[in-house]
């Protein structure tokens, strides 16, 4: 059981990752690094 949760949170990161990678495409390059310096990751 645990197995499982833990490959349901991999996937969540894995798919909050990918949006942001998608953003930051989208975005330009000084918004998405003061976005960067702002959050904490």
């Amino acid at each position: 059981m645990a197995n499982i949760l833990k490959m349901i949170k991999f996937v969540k990161v894995i798919r909050q990752f990918f949006f942001f990678t998608i953003k930051v495409k989208f975005h330009s390059a000084p918004v998405t690094l003061s976005w960067f310096s702002v959050s904490p990751i």
